[in-house]
């Protein structure tokens, strides 16, 4: 499974979003004006992505992430440097 296949499986769990919802998803899909998703949900979304891939996302860049890209590219990067 990709990097990009992972992040956004863990997402659509995460966002708990009815199916319709959940199909509508996209890499362009902002987390919390798309999915709904509020501070805390933010936050359990990294670090279940964190664990899933056994990285650690430091805060300054977390408050950065947007969209679900901006994900795949900061866990693609840190899973290279590892």
């Amino acid at each position: 499974m990709s990097v990009e296949e992972k992040v956004m499986r863990i997402m659509k769990e995460q966002a708990c979003l009815p199916r319709y919802d959940e199909e509508k998803m996209t890499m362009a899909s902002n987390l919390t004006d798309d999915l709904h998703m509020d501070s805390l949900d933010v936050i359990e979304a990294a670090m279940a992505l964190e664990d899933a891939f056994d990285v650690e996302i430091d805060d300054e860049t977390l408050v950065e992430l947007d969209t679900i890209q901006d994900y795949v590219d900061t866990i693609g990067a840190l899973v290279e440097k590892n």
